[in-house]
């Protein structure tokens, strides 16, 4: 019985640290203290959607930076925790949806596209089986994808918005 309450617990706290920094993902374009929030929120966790979540911080972590190098630097290092949560975890769609949100917004000189048309179409091919079963997730790819991305007509009649 100690066990399932500890475990719903830990389980309690990973959806209210998922949400913590869902909120704050979507505002690290305003202020570095975003970033700096995701980071401590996402400290000692082995949650892969956790860890995407620190990784994309650090990456997007580069638009504060000053020099290039150091720019670069955070970029790369974000990139390099990235891709093995990723490639370990391939049907996390929220991962997917960081990588493919950082590919939306990032300078094309950084070459890192290479997956952002297959991210894109896993995205919207999941997003009508989140609205039941994850909707708070569900609502924030949507706005994302409404607001940054432009959804073509059939993409948008197949998600049910026409």
């Amino acid at each position: 019985m100690k066990l399932v309450i500890a475990l719903l617990l830990i389980s309690t706290a990973v959806d209210s640290t998922i949400k913590d920094l869902r909120k704050h993902y979507a505002l690290v374009g305003v202020n570095e203290g975003h970033v700096s929030e995701m980071l401590n929120l996402s400290k000692n966790s082995n949650d892969p959607t956790v860890m995407a979540y620190a990784a994309g911080a650090e990456m997007a972590s580069a638009q504060y930076k000053f020099s290039p190098l150091s720019k670069l630097s955070a970029f790369n290092s974000g990139k390099a925790k990235l891709e093995p949560i990723i490639k370990a975890n391939p049907e996390n769609v929220e991962a997917r949806f960081i990588r493919y949100t950082i590919q939306l917004k990032c300078p094309a000189m950084l070459g890192y596209n290479r997956e952002f048309k297959s991210d894109r179409a896993y995205i919207l091919g999941e997003l009508p089986g989140l609205k039941n079963k994850e909707p708070e997730l569900y609502k924030y790819i949507l706005a994302f994808m409404l607001i940054h991305d432009k959804l073509s007509a059939e993409e948008k009649a197949a998600l049910g918005l026409n």
